[in-house]
């Protein structure tokens, strides 16, 4: 039976965010994303679109436009 290895603290505590970017390093994906975001400009556009939403975002309004660029970013499995 193996034990049970508890999490360093600070790792938690960095982890407890919706802030995206913080997620991707923390996750060491930053030089593969970044690779993969040169060779995809799709990919890159939707990051740009996401990467802005915070937890706050969804007490805030947003316009039609905003709210479907928002939801195509982040529903496009490919990109």
């Amino acid at each position: 039976m193996q034990s049970a290895v508890i999490p360093d603290k600070a790792f938690i505590n960095a982890i407890y965010t919706h802030r995206l970017e913080n997620l991707v390093a923390l996750a060491g994906l930053e030089p593969t994303f970044a690779g993969d975001s040169e060779m995809n400009p799709n990919l890159a556009q939707n990051w740009v679109i996401a990467v802005k939403w915070n937890e706050q975002s969804r007490y805030e309004f947003w316009d039609l436009q905003s709210a479907t660029s928002l939801l195509e970013a982040i529903s496009d499995s490919k990109n």
